[in-house]
């Protein structure tokens, strides 16, 4: 995963399905990895909003398959993961 979110190209506005999120240690660049190739710390923190926003949907997946979440924490969740994506929105690189 690491080196697909390395090759990304950002979008202004946050879009689905841009990468398949893999739960992992050390999947997600740091910003030392992303300087070679011209993130500014900007561009870097907009791509860990949107690693950020990927895994709390795949979590929240993850717990309604399973049965471990109720009606009232899905739509806590739900509520989380849309604040996230509006932060990632008004977020410049």
């Amino acid at each position: 995963m690491k080196e697909v979110l390395m090759n990304l190209d950002l979008p202004d506005v946050y879009k689905e399905n841009l990468f398949e999120y893999v739960p992992t240690l050390d999947g997600v660049p740091d910003y030392i990895d992303l300087i070679p190739r011209g993130y500014t710390m900007g561009k870097c923190q907009k791509l860990h909003k949107l690693v950020s926003i990927e895994s709390m949907k795949y979590h929240l997946n993850e717990a309604i398959q399973d049965g471990e979440i109720n009606d009232d924490e899905m739509i806590e969740a739900n509520k989380l993961i849309q604040e996230a994506i509006q932060e990632y929105n008004e977020m410049s690189t």
